[in-house]
């Protein structure tokens, strides 16, 4: 069994994130020999990132450096992937994990991930889990669900986050107009497992598997509302790409419900967000429809 790790990394501005996650990858000790790290470095950090590829060769982690001129993750995501597959490293089961520069794991990550994996009799399988602070204090909303169950296409903004699942090697790859750097910003996770679960891929939810990211939260407001904007218009391109009539509801309904929702608790950055939602979704819905009747044209 291969454990295949995929980070892309551009500038050098989360350094010392980096170096977190790169420690939490060679901390999975029990199983160094059955770990590849696939890190794409796009623009002029390689020299830099390259220094940290000491914590993995000084451990039996097998490490590749891959440079790209190009930006974008899905592109990054997608170049790690055909690298998968022109060497084969798919050949002996494998399972991908998409790292972002600033998470990192808990010690036991892999171990309970093989516990899952081999309580299920799915052979394309991909199993999501808990996100949680960097300060392992709390869940944060993007994937903070108690328990465990299989996962449905109507649960994926739910349960799904770019880091938080693994998921057997399979030929699809991530539609490069989504994710940072691209046409639509965000939700290259949500359409990535969209389709694997199309394609036959079984998802399990299980809140024992931890990934940390720090609580975006926490940065400062305007940062936040500018990247909380950017992805309430992915999340919509999402749903207009992959129709279904609960489409309607979770980009014209629910902002609306959870705006009433806040106001009535009082939570005026809660409202301020839900004011968002309500124009960005709707907007991100029809920017997509746009861009794809430009491409039939």
């Amino acid at each position: 069994m291969r454990f295949i790790f995929i980070v892309s990394t551009y500038g050098d501005k989360k350094r010392a994130e980096f170096l977190r996650l790169s420690k939490s990858i060679v901390k999975q000790s029990v199983f160094s020999k059955e770990i590849l790290v696939i890190h794409i470095i796009q623009g002029s950090s390689q020299k830099y990132f390259e220094l940290y590829a000491s914590h993995f060769f000084a451990s039996k982690i097998s490490y590749l450096a891959i440079s790209d001129l190009g930006v974008g993750l899905s592109r990054a995501r997608n170049i790690a992937l055909d690298t998968i597959y022109k060497n084969k490293y798919y050949s002996s089961p494998c399972y991908l994990f998409f790292s972002d520069d600033d998470c990192f794991y808990p010690d036991n990550f892999l171990k309970i991930f093989k516990r899952i994996r081999s309580s299920k009799d799915d052979l394309d399988i991909g199993i999501a889990g808990l996100v949680m602070d960097e300060t392992r204090s709390y869940a944060l909303p993007y994937s903070n669900e108690i328990g465990n169950h299989t996962l449905q296409i109507s649960r994926i903004t739910k349960n799904i986050s770019s880091i938080n699942f693994g998921i057997s090697y399979n030929e699809i790859r991530f539609d490069e107009n989504f994710g940072i750097n691209s046409i639509f910003n965000s939700s290259e996770e949500f359409d990535y497992v969209y389709q694997r679960i199309k394609n036959g891929t079984k998802f399990h939810y299980d809140s024992d598997l931890i990934v940390y990211h720090p609580d975006p939260k926490k940065i400062k407001t305007t940062v936040f509302t500018f990247k909380f904007f950017q992805n309430s218009i992915g999340v919509g391109a999402f749903f207009a790409k992959n129709f279904h009539l609960y489409s309607l509801y979770y980009v014209f309904l629910q902002p609306i419900f959870s705006f009433i929702k806040r106001l009535l608790l009082l939570d005026m950055k809660g409202v301020i967000i839900s004011l968002f939602s309500i124009y960005a979704r709707p907007y991100g819905f029809i920017k997509f429809l746009i861009f794809r009747l430009k491409k039939i044209c």
